[in-house]
């Protein structure tokens, strides 16, 4: 709750930037004694607390952030001496926006809701496309300027297109920190910062008086409803939680244009107060449902849906949800009972802050930290992101139509060009090597740095201010960084040995420790291991199907057999149902031998390849024991026979 508090209130630092690090060092922090489950914990209630506080610099500091949609609102509200009431709006919001969530998520999951939504989600899947067409049309359409929309829209998707297959980062998007990183902060961070530093001040004390963040003043000014608001909000975060592509600032657009249509206009003072609280509840119930869609719909919504998908290994179950919700509930509850607290302390704070130095302290915190650990390649997406997410904010269009790199890869996808295209351009997906980590130590160094470099980077603009406001100072950081960038990658594709990362990845790890968390069948399993969960195939073997004969009993063998013992595992690969594929030992025994030995699997390879002799000659000692599924006396089904037929 407290990191995402920090991430919250320091512009350009997301929920993102913070899982990518967790997962990059899972395995070190596995090792240290964090398991899977707290490192899920961690990262659902950073996603809800930051939902509550990124509303303070979206307010009182003027730097357009995720949630720019809100700011002109808000500002106003400042403005007339209401930051106060703001805030408390804002809480109103989130916190009913998140109750709402967790108890429409109670409903879906019963027995009930859950064939709802599959069913949904079935129907969904069939028009998905025109659906998403649709939805970017109305978006594109309601902008003031429909072309610059669309080119905005346009180069944000290409950006998509091109990050997801780029050989710029090794590993690609399966890397423990891969190209998404330095994209996002690109376009949703660095480049709103440059902006804002290029602009000066959008809330200025001069303007303004410091009353107008304690809210002294304009008490006579209209309350508006928070019920219906909060509601729409809610409702609009479901939405956005469970279709892809579509983000809370393209989901706040369209609820505005369904009020503009239907003619429910209200004094501009009501309709801003609406908005905020519209908005709060629908951030903060999208965040919600983006991670209960792995269960619901088996989907990653947003980075912190992908966060815990790798760290529980696919296969969410309803206790799974549960745990999550209350990770959740608990963090969004103390973050609003401490932003009710200390929010108007920290909105006068705000205004005492150099925010143009603070721009440039966060801006050179998070391209070092891309170059440290992606090095020139990340360098050079960062630098294209940002030169991107600049055009909505110098063409005056919705930044929500950024999201295009999102949707237009998505499209793609359910349009069934994205191979063709893909070979056009020449671009695919990169996968890294299983189990690739980063040190904890290193990565602590590599922050520790870049968060020094901030720090003097913000004394020194303040000194330094008049030649580093404005775009004049823009220009000075941005033209040098991209030429550097470009030199470096120059240098890196015609010599890609010499990487040009501070620090390298650790090697994929062979012999693992873990534990058994739960045995779904005779030879599949969860192992929590180097702080996530995996679910793990048994290599080399194909135990009855639990609806098969002996098939329980299978199951029933192995419980017994690893209940409370540690074990060692290696990966072997990925099958066709995403599942590790991996060799498991219990102390010195072969588990996966075992089984075979004792009659509760066949040998099988999984391929078209006979398996090894060692299996081979387990089984045929099996069969001559009579040991396990051979007791029967007529010949036994091989599995494979049976999930044919």
């Amino acid at each position: 709750m407290l990191v995402g508090v920090l991430t919250g209130l320091v512009p350009g630092i997301h929920v993102n930037t913070v899982v990518a690090l967790m997962l990059a060092s899972s395995a070190t922090l596995g090792a240290a004694g964090f398991d899977y489950s707290v490192l899920i914990a961690f990262t659902c209630a950073l996603a809800i607390s930051h939902t509550f506080f990124d509303v303070i610099p979206g307010l009182f500091l003027g730097v357009p952030g995720d949630s720019a949609f809100v700011h002109l609102p808000g500002h106003r509200m400042v403005r007339r001496g209401l930051g106060e009431r703001a805030i408390k709006l804002s809480i109103y919001g989130s916190t009913i926006g998140l109750l709402l969530g967790a108890g429409v998520l109670a409903l879906l999951l019963s027995p009930w809701g859950s064939g709802f939504i599959i069913s949904l989600e079935k129907l969904l899947s069939k028009w998905m496309l025109w659906v998403l067409l649709l939805l970017s049309a109305a978006l594109l359409l309601s902008d003031g300027n429909r072309l610059r929309a669309l080119l905005a829209f346009l180069f944000s998707g290409a950006l998509g297109i091109v990050v997801l297959g780029s050989p710029l980062v090794p590993g690609g998007s399966s890397a423990p920190i891969n190209a998404l990183f330095p994209a996002l902060a690109g376009l949703f961070g660095v480049a709103g910062l440059v902006y804002a530093i290029g602009t000066a001040h959008t809330v200025d004390a001069g303007e303004t008086e410091e009353a107008g963040a304690t809210g002294a003043g304009a008490t006579d000014s209209p309350r508006a409803p928070i019920a219906g608001p909060s509601l729409r909000g809610g409702l609009g975060g479901l939405i956005v939680g469970l279709l892809p592509g579509l983000g809370s600032a393209n989901a706040a657009t369209l609820l505005l244009l369904i009020e503009d249509k239907l003619g429910a206009r209200k004094p501009v003072e009501v309709e801003d107060q609406s908005y905020l609280v519209t908005v709060s509840s629908l951030n903060t119930s999208e965040a919600l449902f983006s991670v209960a869609a792995l269960y619901l719909i088996s989907k990653t919504r947003s980075g912190a849906s992908i966060a815990v998908d790798q760290l529980i290994g696919g296969g969410v179950t309803g206790w799974d949800v549960a745990s999550i919700s209350l990770a959740m509930l608990a963090g969004g509850v103390l973050a609003g009972l401490l932003l009710w607290r200390i929010g108007p302390l920290l909105a006068q704070r705000m205004y005492r802050l150099n925010d143009v130095a603070l721009n440039w302290a966060v801006i050179l915190f998070l391209t070092l930290l891309v170059y440290f650990l992606l090095g020139s390649g990340g360098l050079t997406i960062l630098v294209s992101a940002t030169a991107i997410g600049l055009i909505p904010l110098l063409w005056g269009v919705r930044r929500a139509q950024l999201m295009g790199f999102f949707l237009v890869p998505t499209v793609l996808f359910y349009s069934g060009l994205q191979p063709a295209l893909a070979e056009l351009l020449g671009v695919q997906a990169r996968v890294g090597p299983s189990f690739e980590a980063l040190a904890i130590h290193k990565l602590a160094l590599a922050i520790g740095v870049a968060v020094g470099v901030g720090v003097l980077a913000y004394h020194l603009a303040q000194r330094l201010q008049r030649w580093l406001g404005g775009y004049r100072g823009a220009i000075l950081f941005l033209a040098p960084l991209a030429i550097f960038a470009l030199l470096q990658t120059g240098l890196q594709v015609l010599y890609p040995e010499n990487s040009s990362r501070l620090f390298d990845w650790g090697p994929s790890q062979d012999w693992i420790a873990g534990e058994i968390d739960r045995v779904v069948d005779g030879d599949t399993v969860y192992v929590a291991s180097s702080g996530r969960r995996y679910y793990v195939r048994l290599a080399g073997i194909d135990s009855p199907e639990l609806s098969q004969p002996h098939g329980a009993e299978a199951t029933r063998f192995l419980e017994r057999l690893v209940e409370n013992e540690n074990i060692v595992w290696r990966p072997m690969g990925v099958d066709s149902h995403g599942r590790i594929v991996g060799v498991l030992y219990l102390g010195e025994r072969d588990l996966n031998l075992h089984l075979v030995r004792t009659g509760n699997a066949w040998a099988n390879s999984g391929t078209d390849s006979p398996p090894s002799p060692e299996y081979q000659a387990a089984q045929k000692q099996a069969k001559q024991d009579k040991a396990g599924l051979w007791k029967a006396s007529e010949a036994p089904t091989p599995p494979w026979a049976w999930r044919r037929r």
